[in-house]
């Protein structure tokens, strides 16, 4: 299933052309086991916790359905200048922060 999961993850984010697949580097950083038996869930509560995860993704499915009819193919930053006269550069800060138009 994570193998499965993984993989649709990946076409997914190459679909959504956030992934370049044209360079792969992998690591063979050797790290000592950390687990817990306070840490194993139990078939139950997977289950559990794998309803809770369908249903999240269920609920930002609808909500990036909303923002892609809202917005087309505009993406994160190219949104800004959509409601840029609602801020003002804060030119007296170092990071020149923006804050919303009083």
């Amino acid at each position: 299933m994570v193998k499965e999961v993984f993989k649709h993850t990946v076409s997914f984010a190459k679909e959504e052309g956030l992934l370049d697949l044209s360079y792969l580097a992998t690591d063979g950083s050797k790290v000592k086991a950390n687990a817990s038996n306070r840490r194993v869930l139990t078939k139950e509560e997977l289950e559990v916790l794998l309803r809770f995860v369908d249903g999240e993704l269920e609920e930002w499915a609808k909500q990036d359905t909303i923002e892609d009819n809202a917005f087309g193919e505009i993406r994160g930053s190219d949104q800004y200048h959509l409601c840029s006269d609602e801020y003002e550069e804060d030119l007296d800060t170092s990071q020149g922060e923006k804050r919303w138009k009083s």
